[in-house]
């Protein structure tokens, strides 16, 4: 009987995640950096340096309605925007230096995201030989719900760079 109960408690864990303790988990994590250092072959002879950093940028500029706090509906939100920073050099060149922040993405987003939603969660650069571009996977989200979407950032090795949503 004890196993079933345990079981049981294991597939609600899954299913309704405890958002209060993922919510202490996403405040704690403020102050920590993502920051990503690689040397990336793009050709025989040929590589290019990225570096990112994904940061918090502690504005207090977003105020998540309580419909959006899983935990407590009758209780606001108050969060920050996350920056997102990219260095591509050659050498000693930079090609590509640019902070996204959310207006980079704003003109395409729906009203929630637009509101209430951040970057989220950047992954590892993918360098594509075969367009010369690097490809950066991250999503708009509001913190701590399934609201959000997934873009994708292009830097082509020339420093040219366009956002799309997937």
């Amino acid at each position: 009987n004890n196993h079933m109960e345990v079981a049981e408690q294991v597939r609600d864990n899954e299913f309704n995640p405890d958002t209060k303790q993922l919510r202490q988990e996403y405040v704690n994590a403020y102050s920590n950096q993502e920051i990503i250092d690689t040397l990336i072959e793009t050709g025989i002879h040929d590589s290019l340096r990225f570096i990112s950093v994904y940061y918090c940028t502690f504005d207090s500029a977003i105020n998540v309605p309580g419909k959006y706090v899983y935990e407590d509906t009758t209780s606001s939100f108050v969060t920050h925007n996350f920056g997102f920073e990219v260095i591509i050099s050659k050498g000693t060149d930079t090609v590509f230096n640019k902070t996204f922040l959310k207006e980079d993405f704003q003109k395409d987003l729906t009203v929630p995201l637009n509101d209430y939603g951040i970057i989220f969660s950047p992954n590892n650069p993918v360098y594509e030989k075969s367009l010369n571009e690097f490809r950066i996977s991250l999503s708009i989200s509001i913190p701590i719900t399934d609201v959000g979407e997934s873009w994708t950032i292009h830097i082509s090795k020339d420093g040219e760079y366009r956002v799309i949503r997937d």
